[in-house]
């Protein structure tokens, strides 16, 4: 007679859990023990703080410097990327879709060390683009926000712009035409009162 073996399966569930649980550390506690899920192998996080959606840079020998931006920010750009995962994560960059060789760029590109963060110590036009970052281990794999990075500048007025003179009948109406020169990113036009003082 064929014997025939039925097992239930809520019994079949908990044995998968308690096999499942074999794999995390288990620390004993006096006649008991606990699980210690803090060692738990688990995908990466970015915990980075945001990088704007396009970071300026200007150039070694240019004295650009927006109002809002510190000349140091300006000439050595840092693109953010930091991750939390179980085990640690490795870091890429990727520049318009294309893996970045950050070892052929060692001597201008700084590695932040234990992290994917990189500064620009000696940045060029030509690194101008589209920045990704991207964190991987066993678990998976994390993709950060696009950054721009933008060469900052602006132009001359023309030379052709001369210093007029116009007599206007006090409380009068007056307008005057500033076209701002080419520029990025966008500049702001501001007027500042000369009072000739005759002596």
């Amino acid at each position: 007679m064929q014997a025939v073996l039925v097992v239930d399966k809520a019994v079949m569930a908990v044995a998968f859990s308690l096999a499942a649980i074999s794999v995390f550390s288990i620390i004993p506690l006096g006649s008991y023990a606990r699980i210690d899920f803090s060692k738990a192998p688990f995908p990466p996080r970015f915990v980075h703080e945001q990088n704007d959606p396009v970071v300026y840079f200007i150039l070694e020998n240019d004295s650009t410097q927006p109002s809002d931006t510190s000349a140091i920010d300006l000439k050595i750009p840092t693109l953010r990327c930091k991750a939390e995962a179980i085990p640690a994560p490795q870091y890429k960059w990727y520049k318009n879709g294309t893996l970045l060789d950050l070892e052929a760029f060692d001597e201008r590109i700084k590695r932040h060390e234990g992290e994917g963060t990189i500064s620009f110590t000696k940045v060029s036009k030509e690194d101008e683009g589209d920045y990704v970052c991207k964190a991987s281990n066993d678990n998976g794999t994390a993709v950060s926000e696009t950054v721009s990075l933008q060469l900052a500048y602006i132009l001359f007025f023309p030379n052709s712009l001369k210093i007029t003179t116009i007599a206007v009948e006090e409380g009068e109406p007056f307008s005057f035409n500033c076209t701002a020169p080419n520029s990025n990113p966008k500049s702001k036009v501001g007027w500042t009162l000369m009072v000739l003082v005759s002596g």
